[in-house]
């Protein structure tokens, strides 16, 4: 029974031994096609330099940098001339120690676990050092290269609290956190994120940020087009001017969601939920807002050459100017924005609403181009097509008491609307201020009458 134990132990041992040698040799040419890959996104950034030293457990690597801030666009310029880093900002190095698999660390079952430490250039030092001292790490990295070249990357800063840092008087920051799952070919990408708490004093301001948190699941459907969720929440933003304390805002749980679906075949839908709980701003208050939308049959193959244009012009950003940018984006959406458009999609306003301890305003409703072609979207025609072929129908409700939020009581506003509700465009009944809106053949009407009739009669209509 013994021999057969050891016998198996040195078995398991070779075994592991045998498969750590084997993932060492194999990663070691993956990494670097993986790392001549990056370079071609970044045509800013040049490898000058390549080192690795290979071992039975492990390997290093280095990677010799060079920033060349003339080739960033003119706005990333401007940003880095503000921080002193006009120059180009190399050279910068940066060490990755990696521990081959099986088991290659906490949490990381796969081939390797890759530990980076950057080593930044002295110009961008001097403005890290007196937050992160004289060795500045203001970001952790570490990736999980999973067994099927999936990865899995995590990114961390450190907590930092303090005073006196270049314009901020005071800063107390809970740290980051972000982790991003990537499948191979990046077919699938994951990624999720929080920071509790992020607090800045300058000489004229209070910013407080509270729990943000955010998470992604992506799926690619079609090239470069991908389908799935996303969502953002946030505990608490407040603004305060030091000088003006009335003037302080402040929002409670905001939240942000978008997703899209493949609902029909060659069709995609996209819907986006934004909201928020307790605002307060100059001096008044709201329990909630709320902003739904959604946009339906859009086709799929012209947002995937549009998702592939897209992918080469953030390629090219980083060595293009502004102005080019621009200028590119623009052409790309003259030339598919037709095309989408020809299939006459629809955005339905899904519920933009707005709540106070007064009442509730909502609106909801449809807007679409039924009937119309490619050629109706074309540069020369697009404004009479936006003025005459729009068909739009909204639904809007407001209760009376909303009106108080308004300047003076909402005097002025209350005049207008009982003149409106007199000649029929809006009924106000029960404390409740309510009209149907529909647009059709360069029309507007309200309950069926349009806004600008001369003929409508004086007497009272549908207040109570």
């Amino acid at each position: 029974m013994k021999k057969t134990l050891l016998m198996l132990a040195v078995i398991l041992t070779l075994g592991y031994l045998g498969s750590t040698w084997w993932i060492g040799r194999s990663l070691h040419a993956e990494l670097q096609e993986f790392v001549d890959a990056q370079q071609k996104h970044v045509p800013f950034l040049t490898i000058t330099e390549k080192r690795y030293t290979d071992g039975w457990f492990g390997a290093e690597q280095e990677l010799m940098l060079a920033l060349h801030s003339e080739s960033l666009p003119e706005a990333s310029q401007e940003q880095l001339s503000a921080l002193g880093l006009a120059a180009a900002t190399g050279p910068m190095t940066v060490h990755n120690v990696i521990r081959f698999g099986p088991l290659c660390g906490f949490l990381c079952v796969g081939r390797a676990r890759i530990d980076t430490r950057i080593d930044y250039p002295q110009a961008l030092k001097k403005v890290l050092e007196p937050v992160y001292g004289s060795n500045p790490q203001p970001v952790a990295i570490s990736t999980c290269w999973g067994f099927f070249s999936d990865k899995t990357l995590t990114l961390s800063t450190p907590a930092v609290k303090g005073r006196d840092w270049g314009k901020l008087k005071e800063l107390d920051f809970s740290g980051a956190s972000i982790t991003v799952r990537v499948s191979k070919n990046s077919d699938r990408v994951q990624s999720k994120g929080a920071m509790p708490l992020l607090h800045l004093v300058s000489d004229t301001n209070r910013l407080e940020l509270r729990d943000l948190q955010f998470q992604n699941q992506q799926q690619r459907l079609l090239r470069e087009l991908y389908t799935g969720t996303a969502s953002m929440t946030l505990a608490k933003l407040s603004v305060e001017p030091d000088d003006a304390s009335e003037h302080k805002i402040s929002i409670e749980k905001i939240s942000g969601s978008g997703s899209s679906t493949n609902k029909m075949p060659n069709f995609l839908d996209y819907g986006f939920q934004f909201g928020t709980g307790n605002i307060t701003a100059s001096g008044k208050s709201l329990s909630a807002i709320h902003f739904d939308f959604s946009v339906h049959h859009l086709n799929m193959k012209v947002l995937a050459e549009l998702a592939d244009q897209l992918a080469v012009l953030h390629k090219q950003g980083a060595a293009a100017d502004s102005q080019h940018m621009v200028e590119a984006f623009r052409d790309t959406l003259e030339t598919a924005g037709p095309k989408l458009m020809a299939d006459q999609p629809q955005v339905l306003l899904d519920r933009i609403s707005v709540e106070s301890a007064q009442g509730v305003a909502t609106i909801s409703g449809l807007v679409h181009y039924p009937g119309t072609t490619s050629q109706d979207w074309q540069e020369d025609a697009i404004l009479k097509t936006l003025r005459e072929k729009l068909e739009a129908n909204f639904d809007l409700s407001i209760d009376e008491g909303l009106l108080e939020l308004l300047p003076a009581h909402g005097a002025s506003a209350n005049e207008q609307l009982h003149e409106l509700a007199k000649r029929g465009l809006i009924t106000w009944q029960n404390g409740k201020i309510q009209t149907h809106i529909s647009v059709k053949n360069d029309a507007i009407l309200f309950n069926d009458k349009p806004l600008n009739d001369s003929s409508h009669e004086t007497h009272s209509h549908g207040v109570t």
